[in-house]
């Protein structure tokens, strides 16, 4: 067991990189941090958000790290030097939870705005937006083979 130290507040999320070498981890300190997972040492702090970080993902490659925040935007960065690559806006409210594809050319987002979109990674665009949901997105998720996408509501769905 390793307890790690480092966030000034609470934890909002965290993931772990397929070859169990890093974990990334985000919270209300508005920050991201990446770990070493044998010596819990922490190998950098994104900054960027201007409020809470919700919840993080890793690229199924390994070299991206993806962001949400109460900020109402999404951001990619590099996982090696923890360069901010591009900054998502498109959400009205706070964005709860965010998933790669697993060819990571797009990414899922989940949010208070009661919608869920889909983005592309090299050009920011918003490709989709799902409406119709009568609460908060709390979760989204997709499917290894990239074919089914499965989102949570509040309200005991």
């Amino acid at each position: 067991l390793l307890t790690l130290h480092g966030h000034t507040h609470s934890v909002g999320s965290t993931a772990i990189s397929s070859e169990s070498a890093i974990l990334v981890s985000c919270g209300s300190d508005k920050t991201v941090r990446l770990w070493n997972v044998i010596t819990g040492e922490c190998l950098l702090r994104l900054l960027g958000h201007t409020d809470s970080v919700r919840s993080v993902a890793i690229s199924s490659d390994g070299t991206k790290i993806v962001s949400s925040s109460r900020d109402k935007t999404i951001k990619i960065w590099n996982i090696q030097n923890g360069e901010c690559l591009k900054t998502l806006q498109g959400h009205t409210d706070w964005v709860r939870s965010v998933a790669f594809s697993p060819d990571v050319n797009t990414l899922i987002s989940g949010s208070d705005d009661l919608t869920v979109r889909q983005w592309d990674i090299q050009t920011g665009e918003c490709l989709k937006t799902l409406q119709g949901y009568s609460s908060a997105v709390r979760s989204v998720a997709i499917s290894p083979n990239g074919k089914t996408l499965v989102s949570a509501r509040r309200l005991l769905t």
